[in-house]
């Protein structure tokens, strides 16, 4: 059995005095019979003052204590001043005492203070306190907040105090209203942190453009966001990733998100137990309560909503506070009083005149979730025309890239010395992007005027030099390379595609000898493009099959007269256990309307794409086992394409839907996946 002793520091301290005691009276002994009196004396001496030498070093350098608990307790506000939360405010400078001595670590980053001032106010630490000196104007009869989030840590162990914020009001009260929702990426629906979510009661259009909010917040990793102490009343609401810092959405690749409809702040969540719930006593005339709902009391035609001043179609209200009750008894005239004084409850119309008491009766009073508060944030298409990039290979081709697709733009060569002209001019399919061939270009520079609609949006210069480093070998002739799209397994669904760096000018040989396991034969091959660069080689591939592909020397020559090595590819085919298969079963709300169907790796890389205006089940085959997510772009305008939102315009983005759980599969097994798209 194992014992533990507890001994005192002080009893420790008496024990170990007492042995030092023993030791120097032994040591003082024996010195005293072994050496003359002269000599003990200086031996002695000397040993007393490297003793105390000793003891003054370790008392002047303290060492933290080993054991006991880490602290992670974090400081605690003990008193402010003014007070937290005081109203009437009208100091410029305040200060907050804590219960052990802290640091401010980024505190830049975190700041934030609502409504916006100017001049955000300076903030210092002296001791175990900081001071909030204010250097800017303060409105009248207006709640402040002073966010500082995880900024205030301990010294230590540098404990945050989580989101600490020093509020006080101007005016006679504090507002306790409030608003949260989330905010994520229109397209990829992740969450967006440190975006500025600003709320105006202006509802002007244009209001974004040129005024700062009259409240902020910022969403956090969850893309979470919420206000707190907000007055009454409706706000026009929008989301900014706010490149500059000025509150205004005055930048056209600032990401922007927004609601047309008008939103409602809320009590704090919490729940109510009233005594009683009968109206046999009350008058209610005058009484209406908006965010109060009643079941089953009264119709929905009966519910009016309210309001002096703003004009919308829709309400957003977030709150699932309840006011419920176990019992059925009178409801007092000061239940309602209080309840009709909540500055979050709004007004309802009752009518109360044909109601028996049985029907008055309320099994519960619900402050219910009407709606989520969720923003889309998006970057709205930049519709100026630019090139974007530029690149140049040799003395070949030149390859542009450009912001918009474009059937209207031309090339015209400055620094030309004859005739010299582009021979092939090759467009992507979405035609954004053009690759320009030449031939026989004999200068070291190249100068390109680009023009859109006849407007010039750019002129390119790209300068050629020889690179001393390289040593031309001219021995050693150039020969056109030819690529694959498979290596040594080829999937039994895929296309074989052999590629040229060049366009091909001439194909002298059509048949190829083509090895099918046991088999030789001879297959053919046909460009796919306008300038002869890919070709394509169709054959119904078989599971663990063995190919080989051979091209003989010079079957091949591009424009430039360059011409192939005899060349062979060998590969095989996949083992058909390998795949796996989704059936999918796609049931939509969104009649009449193109859905473009994404089969999407974990990283929402694209694997097959699948588009239909109806319901039906779309079969996902040859697939690698692994996990897949399905994603669905609600293309309403049908141009094949997501398109990005546009505030000016009041467009949101198009719809995007996932499928929000992963798709599991096995090999060699079918997966049938059921997917309802509901509109919102």
């Amino acid at each position: 059995m194992d014992h533990k002793f507890n001994i005192s520091t002080k009893h420790m301290k008496i024990c170990t005095d007492k042995l030092l005691f023993f030791i120097y009276f032994v040591v003082r002994y024996k010195l005293r019979r072994i050496m003359s009196n002269k000599l003990y004396i200086k031996i002695f001496n000397a040993a007393v003052v490297l003793t105390l030498a000793g003891l003054i070093y370790s008392c002047a350098n303290p060492l933290i204590p080993q054991g006991g608990p880490k602290d992670i307790e974090p400081p605690i506000e003990m008193e402010a001043e003014p007070v937290n939360f005081s109203t009437n405010f009208n100091e410029s400078s305040a200060r907050v005492w804590f219960n052990e001595f802290i640091e401010l670590k980024d505190l830049h980053k975190q700041l934030l203070v609502s409504p916006p001032l100017e001049e955000n106010p300076n903030i210092t630490i002296r001791g175990k306190s900081i001071i909030i000196e204010l250097e800017d104007t303060l409105l009248e009869n207006t709640t402040y907040t002073i966010f500082m989030g995880d900024a205030i840590v301990d010294i230590t162990e540098k404990n945050p105090i989580k989101n600490f914020q020093y509020v006080f009001s101007t005016g006679d009260h504090i507002d306790s209203l409030e608003l949260e929702g989330s905010l994520v990426d229109a397209f990829t629906k992740d969450p967006t942190e440190d975006a500025t979510i600003m709320l105006y009661r202006s509802m002007e259009d244009s209001i974004p453009m040129k005024e700062r909010p009259v409240y902020i917040s910022k969403t956090d990793k969850q893309g979470k966001f919420k206000f707190r102490n907000l007055a009454d009343g409706g706000y026009k609401i929008f989301a900014l990733v706010d490149a500059n810092s000025n509150y205004l959405y005055d930048l056209p690749n600032e990401p922007i998100g927004y609601l047309l409809d008008t939103v409602f702040p809320v009590l704090p969540k919490r729940t109510v137990k009233p005594d009683s719930l009968s109206l046999d006593t009350i008058a209610l005339d005058s009484l209406t309560i908006d965010s109060v709902y009643t079941k089953p009391l009264l119709p929905d035609s009966n519910r009016v909503i309210q309001s002096d001043t703003v004009s919308h179609e829709k309400s957003y209200y977030n709150t699932s506070d309840t006011i419920q009750s176990n019992q059925e008894a009178p409801i007092t005239d000061s239940t309602f009083q209080q309840l009709s004084q909540m500055d979050s409850l709004y007004i309802d119309t009752l009518q109360i005149d044909s109601l028996t008491k049985e029907q008055t009766r309320m099994d519960s009073i619900i402050l219910e979730d009407k709606q989520k508060l969720e923003l889309l944030l998006f970057i709205p298409k930049d519709t100026v025309q630019k090139v974007l990039e530029s690149l140049s290979y040799k003395k070949r081709n030149i390859s542009i890239y450009f912001q918009q697709p474009t059937d209207s733009a031309s090339f015209n060569i400055l620094n030309k010395k004859s005739e010299f002209n582009f021979i092939f001019t090759d467009w992507n399919t979405k035609r954004d992007s053009v690759t320009l061939w030449m031939d026989h270009f004999d200068s070291d520079s190249l100068e390109v005027e680009i023009k859109d609609y006849e407007t010039v949006i750019d002129t390119l210069v790209f300068t050629y030099f020889d690179n001393p480093k390289t040593k031309k070998d001219s021995t050693k002739i150039e020969k056109l390379k030819i690529t694959a799209n498979t290596k040594s397994t080829i999937e039994l669904n895929q296309r074989l595609i052999l590629n040229f760096k060049h366009p091909i000018q001439k194909q002298l040989d059509t048949a190829f000898r083509f090895i099918n396991g046991d088999d030789t034969t001879t297959i053919t091959v046909q460009p796919i493009d306008s300038l002869k660069r890919d070709y394509l080689i169709e054959h119904k591939w078989e599971s663990l099959q063995n190919y080989e592909l051979l091209i003989p020397d010079s079957a091949f020559m591009d424009i430039y007269g360059l011409s192939n090595d005899s060349t062979n590819f060998k590969f095989s085919g996949r083992n058909i256990e390998d795949y796996t298969r989704i059936l999918l079963n796609f049931d939509t709300e969104y009649d009449s309307t193109l859905h473009i169907i994404q089969l999407l790796t974990e990283k929402n890389d694209i694997v097959r794409e699948f588009r239909t205006y109806e319901n039906q089940q779309i079969t996902f085959d040859f697939l690698p086992v692994k996990k897949y997510r399905l994603r669905a772009i609600i293309d309403k305008n049908g141009n094949e394409t997501w398109d990005t939102g546009d505030y000016i315009k009041k467009k949101q983005p198009e719809p995007v839907i996932y499928l929000q759980s992963k798709i599991e599969t096995r090999a060699n097994w079918d997966v049938e996946q059921d997917w309802k798209i509901k509109k919102p």
